[in-house]
């Protein structure tokens, strides 16, 4: 596999799928290819001297930041010890832009950015906490400071042209054997470890700007977490809002999403006009009478009878249990009741037919085992 520079990799520990070696890398950073040499090696058979074949390896200069330190650390290592994760993603430059790139990014000056291995190092850190504690249980400014290998915003201050971009090829073979960023950009940051500011220069492929949240969203959001409501964000969700995090210059929300079922890290950058609820329910939806809950839940014949006329296009969600006795929550949408006795020659046995929204598949409920329904105030998409 071929580096370039910019990429994101891993030091392989394990001879396992790179995404559960993501998932357990706590204890080492997720490093970013600064610079990238190439050797040559031929060779020949023991028994003539005859050439046998040519053999190019690269070896890459990776960087990565340490929080407790507060000092950037660089190690070369050879390209079949590393994972990479993906390519590098930054945004300082426009893709297939034909202006100069110095020019370009002369004009970022004064830009605040973090470095592009950021949102997944701070992801993997976490995420690990949410799945151990959940969202409303974390202490999201511990879980900042401990993040050891996170590096803070930095703020564009200078820009250069690298001295070492210079391009070497093997006279033999005629590969180039070396690769570096054209431009450097210096970056400064508060460096908590020492109690001042430090500087460096970065090469520009290791930068992403960060993308500004609309103020009208960022005060919908914190209003319904302070009045404890719900908002629905189109194409992603209905969510229960618990913590707006300041990760690094990524503004996300913590929050439980209704039609997914689970947690989530929703970056804010790309909420435009979240529509606050006062419930995640339908208000509309008829009722068990016996039932005193404060949720709007639906008995099955409720369902059968209503759901088609009055919220055809709303998802259902409910609470199934398997045949394990196991509960979880569903949710789905083309609702259809299912009556499989013609087939299986069973009487009175009848299945909710949707298609589930988390496993993108069609499945088959049997109503018996679902214990509480809500029509959402979410419509599918």
């Amino acid at each position: 596999m071929l580096f370039k520079i910019g990429d994101l990799t891993l030091h392989r520990n394990t001879n396992e799928d790179f995404y559960h070696e993501l998932e357990n890398a706590h204890d080492q950073p997720v490093m970013m290819v600064e610079e990238i040499q190439i050797n040559s090696k031929t060779e020949y058979r023991s028994e003539d001297g005859v050439e046998r074949s040519k053999k190019h390896e690269q070896n890459c200069k990776c960087i990565w930041y340490n929080h407790r330190s507060g000092e950037f650390k660089e190690e070369w290592f050879k390209s079949k010890y590393l994972i990479k994760l993906s390519d590098g993603e930054s945004n300082l430059i426009p893709s297939n832009s034909k202006m100069d790139y110095l020019e370009i990014l002369k004009n970022e000056i004064g830009t605040v950015v973090r470095l592009i291995n950021h949102d997944v190092e701070s992801d993997k850190h976490l995420k690990a906490s949410i799945i151990e504690k959940g969202v409303k249980n974390i202490n999201y400014r511990k879980l900042e400071r401990e993040n050891q290998f996170c590096a803070p915003q930095m703020t564009i201050i200078d820009i250069k042209t690298n001295d070492r971009n210079k391009d070497i090829y093997d006279k033999n073979s005629g590969i180039k054997t070396k690769a570096a960023s054209e431009f450097l950009v210096k970056c400064r940051w508060f460096n908590i470890s020492v109690n001042k500011y430090s500087e460096k220069y970065l090469p520009y492929q290791l930068l992403i700007k960060n993308t500004p949240v609309a103020e009208e969203t960022l005060g919908d959001i914190k209003y319904a977490i302070k009045e404890e409501k719900y908002i629905k964000v189109p194409n992603k969700g209905l969510f229960e809002p618990i913590h707006i995090l300041n990760n690094g210059g990524k503004i996300q929300l913590a929050a439980y999403n209704y039609v997914l079922n689970k947690e989530q890290l929703v970056d804010l950058s790309e909420i435009l006009k979240p529509e606050v609820l006062e419930d995640f329910s339908g208000p509309k939806a008829p009722t068990i009478k016996e039932d005193e809950s404060e949720y709007h839940y639906f008995s099955k014949e409720d369902l059968i009878s209503s759901y088609k006329k009055i919220y055809d296009n709303h998802l259902v969600r409910f609470s199934y249990e398997n045949l394990s006795g196991e509960s979880s929550f569903q949710t789905i949408k083309n609702v259809e009741i299912f009556d499989l006795a013609k087939i299986e020659d069973e009487k009175n046995v009848k299945y909710l037919k949707g298609f589930e929204i988390k496993s993108e598949k069609e499945k088959y409920y049997r109503l018996d085992r679902i214990k509480f329904m809500w029509i959402l105030n979410y419509e599918s998409q």
